[in-house]
């Protein structure tokens, strides 16, 4: 039987059509989900921009709307600045919205200052770029696609115009929308943010709330921690006090009302020095007197009390910065109990001496010691040379019981480990 050579060509004629076929219809299928891909990533990525487009205007807008000191906004340099940091802008905005009331003491330059960069982009020209795909003008080279037996298949092509024809966007284009925003800004300005203008200061309550953690754990009041906490808790109290003050409607205060306004002051401003017992308020020379202590402590309370006095005169306007009184006698007399006066001006305040004992330990005035007696002697508690621990009683209302512990004994922490002496006033 010979061999059918014709019968083989076309036989193989025949399977070569079919793999040829069978292949690009591989290929048609494949760039057609790989188009649909690419379709899916650009209306997700156009999305995002749509919506930080919408988000930086609307920002943008609101930052726009306010005015600080002497009525002057926010440039376009300063807003574009922060709109870098769209975060940072959002925080701004904020802050500027809760101290809206306030915002003519504030000075804009100072809360966004321009570093950097082209101070004339204007914010509308910062958004479209920044949310803008920039598309290539220039003609992709035609993707050349292997099919069966290694030649060039025509399917990827017809393949990208069905698919161009159908969605009505050009696949350069998808690409692109799909990749993301790619260009770097050349020139855009730079700002730094200082919000401490906008800060709420903090109230009385907050600064003796830390005071008192700080006494309860066993620190001096004078202490470098503790110290800017009573400087501030000063100023706090004397504006606090100056701003209860009804009374205050341009009509010469009574030196009653005065006299109000200072108890309010030192009210709050000698909490801490009542908590830590070493200050208590007489009720019937209406004083706070210091009751134990080193000299220095009762020199800072003496500071302390002098400061707050002396800025609330200040405040409500009877003590100008010479020391000259204004408002006469009321002024005067009211300040009486808190200075030493010359005429109509303050010499200076006066210092409070530590407390004496009560009348009732003093020895009759009849009575005269027997010619032999002595002095008695002043009996000190026992300081121990080695570290002890803190008696449990000691500490009672968060205040250290002065009459439990004994002056320059060490004492040992409640962790076990680390020590602390007692000075008879505080701990250092």
């Amino acid at each position: 039987m010979g061999f059918d050579f014709g019968a083989f060509l076309a036989g193989a004629s025949e399977g070569a059509a079919t793999a040829i076929t069978t292949r690009n219809k591989e290929i048609r299928n494949s760039t057609l989900r790989e188009f649909e891909r690419l379709q899916k990533e650009a209306g997700e990525q156009d999305e995002k921009l749509r919506t930080k487009r919408d988000e930086l205007k609307a920002t943008a807008e609101v930052l726009s709307g306010y005015r600080g000191a002497k009525g002057l906004a926010f440039t376009q340099a300063q807003i574009v600045g922060i709109l870098q940091n769209p975060q940072n802008a959002k925080d701004l905005a904020k802050q500027l919205k809760e101290k809206e009331d306030g915002l003519d003491q504030v000075d804009f330059n100072k809360l966004l200052t321009v570093n950097k960069g082209n101070t004339d982009m204007t914010v509308a020209d910062y958004i479209d770029k920044v949310t803008r795909i920039p598309i290539s003008t220039v003609e992709e080279p035609k993707k050349v696609v292997r099919g069966a037996f290694g030649l060039e298949s025509p399917a990827y092509a017809q393949a990208q115009a069905e698919f161009e024809a159908s969605s009505g966007k050009p696949v350069k284009e998808l690409r692109a929308y799909a990749k993301g925003p790619t260009a770097t800004l050349e020139g855009v300005p730079e700002v730094s943010l200082d919000l401490s203008q906008l800060k709420q200061p903090e109230t009385v309550a907050k600064i003796q709330g830390r005071l008192r953690d700080i006494i309860a754990g066993g620190e001096d009041i004078n202490s470098d921690k503790a110290k800017p906490l009573l400087d501030k808790l000063a100023a706090n109290a004397v504006i606090e006090a100056r701003f209860a003050d009804k009374e205050g409607d341009g009509k010469p205060r009574t030196t009653a009302q005065i006299n109000s306004v200072f108890t309010n002051t030192l009210r709050a401003g000698m909490d801490p020095f009542i908590i830590n017992g070493q200050v208590r308020f007489d009720e019937k020379s209406q004083e706070y007197v210091p009751i134990l202590g080193s000299g220095i402590d009762i020199d800072n309370f003496i500071a302390h009390k002098n400061k707050m006095i002396e800025q609330q005169a200040r405040n409500l306007g009877i003590l100008d910065k010479d020391n000259n009184i204004i408002g006469g006698r009321n002024s005067r007399d009211a300040l009486l109990p808190y200075a030493v006066i010359e005429g109509n001006k303050v010499i200076e305040f006066k210092k409070v001496t530590k407390e004496k004992p009560a009348a009732d330990s003093k020895p009759a005035a009849d009575s005269k010691p027997a010619a032999d007696s002595k002095p008695a002697a002043i009996v000190k508690p026992t300081v121990v040379n080695k570290p002890i621990a803190t008696p449990k009683d000691a500490l009672v209302d968060g205040r250290w019981d002065p009459t439990k512990l004994v002056a320059d004994q060490v004492y040992i922490g409640k962790d076990g480990k680390t020590t602390k002496t007692w000075t008879g006033a505080g701990w250092k």
